[in-house]
C-alpha cells in the first residue's frame, strides 16, 4: 500500500513550520520498514486553494493527524482527498481521533487510529482485516465499531527514528527552536506523562505511563540529525522531562560532548540543582516550566501538585545553573478569577523567569475537566473546534469556549488581553522582530 500521510493547514501559529511532525514521521517510518510506500505532505502553511496542486493523486490511502483546534481543517482537507482520488482509503491519527474516534468516523473518514499507531499502521497497510486491528475505529454498515485498545510499546528502541529524508528541509530544521539562528530540529527521549493534571490530554492518547528511550537510541538519532541536516540545535518536546535522575542521565550521556544547545521543558519539583548542573553541562540552554498559574487555589484544583514556592525555586535553580528559564502560564484555567489572575502577575514579578509563554485553557476532549466538567466547576459553551487553540492570541479574536465559575467567556477574553499587555509591558514576553506587535487594546473576541 502507498500511503500519504499530512500534516494539515495551521493559520493560527507564528510559524506552522516551527515543529516538524514527529508522530507522522513515525508512522512513515513504520511503513518504509515494512515495505510499504509512504510520502509526507506537509500543509502546514499552505493556503487552501493551493492544496490540490500539493496533494499527490495517486495514493492508496491518506492519512490526517490532527489536534482538536485542528479537526476542522483536517475535514477538509479530507473531503478534498476524497475528490482527487475517490478510491483511497482514507484516515485520521493523532490526539482527537485518539480520544473522539466514532464522531471521526461519523464525520466521514473511513478509519480513527486510536493512540500509538506504528503497529496499526503497518497491519492496516498489509491488508489486515479491520476487526482484528486493535486500536482503530471504523464503520460497518450503519453501524460503527471500536476494535480493543492496542498496548503500547513496551521497548521505545524497537521504533525506527522518524521519516525525516521524506520532509521538505523546512519542515524539520528551523532557526528559531533554540536559538535565533541556530539551525534545529525536534526530538522525542520518552513518551507518556502519569502526572494527570486537569487540563491535559496526554493519557487519552498514551495512558497514565511513561517510557524512555536508551542513551545509545537517542545518540544515534542526535548523530543522524547532525550528520543529515547539519543542526546545531535540539528541542525535546517530551510530555514528562527530567522525570527522574536516570532520564536525566540518558539524554545528557547522548547530546554531550556534541557542542549543541539543546532545549526542553520540566515540571518544576524535578528541576533540581544536580539535573540542571548535568543538563547545563550537556548543552542544554533553556527550560521551560509547567507553571500555568502563580495562584495555588489554581494549582490545587487543577491536580498540578506543586506549590508556588517549588516554582520560585526552580527558577533560582536553573538561574544558579546559568540556563534561562521559561515559564508556561495558561490563563482560564478551572476556578480562575479576577483575585488568581493578580496573583499569577505578583508572582511572576516575584520570580522573574526570562521570559513567559501566555496559553488559552481549553476544554481538549480526553482531558479531566472534559471527563468531569461538574468537579472542576467549569462550563462549556461552544464545541466548535476552530476555536479550540490555546495558543490563538487575541490578536486573531479567538474567544474561550468556556467560563469558570467567576468569569464568563467574555469576562476571560478581555483579561487575557489585559494580561497580555502586561506581560508585554513588564519584559516577560516579546514578539519576533517578524512579526508586528498585535493591536490589543479594543479587541474582542468574534462568535
Amino acid at each position: 500500500m502507498n500511503v500519504c500521510l499530512i500534516r494539515v493547514w495551521n493559520d493560527e501559529l507564528f510559524d506552522p513550520r516551527l515543529q516538524s511532525p514527529l508522530g507522522i514521521g513515525y508512522l512513515a517510518a513504520a511503513l518504509e520498514e515494512a515495505g510499504h510506500g509512504a510520502s509526507i505532505c506537509d500543509l502546514a502553511d499552505v493556503p487552501p486553494d493551493k492544496w490540490d496542486e500539493k496533494l499527490p493523486a495517486d495514493a492508496d490511502c491518506y492519512g490526517i493527524s490532527a489536534t482538536t483546534g485542528e479537526y476542522v481543517t483536517a475535514r477538509n482537507t479530507m473531503h478534498l482527498c476524497r475528490k482527487l482520488n475517490p478510491a483511497a482509503v482514507q484516515i485520521i491519527g493523532g490526539a482527537h481521533a485518539s480520544c473522539l474516534p466514532e464522531q471521526c468516523v461519523m464525520d466521514g473518514w473511513d478509519v480513527a487510529f486510536m493512540g500509538e499507531s506504528e503497529r496499526t499502521i503497518v497491519e492496516f497497510a498489509r491488508g489486515d482485516e479491520w476487526p482484528g486491528i486493535a486500536g482503530i475505529c471504523y464503520r460497518e454498515g450503519d453501524r460503527v465499531k471500536r476494535t480493543p485498545k492496542r498496548e503500547l510499546i513496551a521497548c521505545l528502541d524497537d521504533i525506527a527514528f522518524p521519516a525525516r529524508h521524506l520532509m521538505e528541509y523546512e519542515t524539520v530544521v528551523d532557526e528559531q527552536l533554540v536559538g535565533s539562528g541556530v539551525p534545529g530540529t525536534v526530538l522525542t527521549a520518552s513518551r507518556g506523562c502519569v502526572m494527570g493534571c486537569s487540563f491535559c490530554s496526554t493519557q487519552g492518547v498514551w495512558g497514565k505511563t511513561f517510557r524512555i528511550r536508551s542513551a545509545p537510541n537517542i545518540a544515534a538519532e542526535i548523530h543522524q540529525v547532525v550528520e543529515t541536516l547539519a543542526v546545531r540545535g535540539i528541542r525535546f518536546v517530551d510530555d514528562q522531562f527530567g522525570y527522574s535522575d536516570e532520564q536525566v542521565r540518558i539524554v545528557c550521556e547522548a547530546t554531550g560532548g556534541l557542542g549543541l544547545a539543546w532545549r526542553t521543558h520540566m515540571r518544576v519539583e524535578h528541576a533540581k540543582p544536580h539535573r540542571l548542573a548535568m543538563m547545563a553541562a550537556a548543552g542544554c540552554v533553556e527550560v521551560a516550566l509547567g507553571c500555568e498559574a502563580m495562584a495555588q487555589p489554581i494549582l490545587d484544583h487543577n491536580n498540578k501538585h506543586i506549590t508556588v514556592k517549588q516554582i520560585a525555586q526552580a527558577v533560582e535553580n536553573i538561574r544558579a545553573a546559568k540556563m534561562r528559564s521559561k515559564a508556561y502560564i495558561i490563563i482560564g484555567l478551572p476556578g480562575e478569577s479576577p483575585s488568581t489572575i493578580e496573583q499569577t502577575k505578583q508572582g511572576l514579578l516575584r520570580i522573574r523567569p526570562d521570559r513567559t509563554n501566555l496559553s488559552t485553557f481549553v476544554d481538549y476532549p480526553g482531558c479531566p475537566v472534559w471527563n468531569d466538567p461538574e468537579r472542576y466547576d467549569y462550563t462549556l459553551e461552544d464545541t466548535d473546534w476552530a476555536k479550540f487553540w490555546l495558543l490563538g492570541g487575541t490578536e486573531k479574536g479567538i474567544p474561550f469556549v468556556g467560563r469558570t465559575f467567576a468569569m464568563s467567556r467574555d469576562d476571560l477574553f478581555e483579561a487575557r488581553i489585559k494580561l497580555e499587555e502586561w506581560l508585554y509591558a513588564n519584559q516577560f514576553t516579546t514578539w519576533k522582530d517578524q512579526f508586528k506587535k498585535p493591536e490589543l487594546s479594543g479587541t474582542h473576541p468574534s462568535d
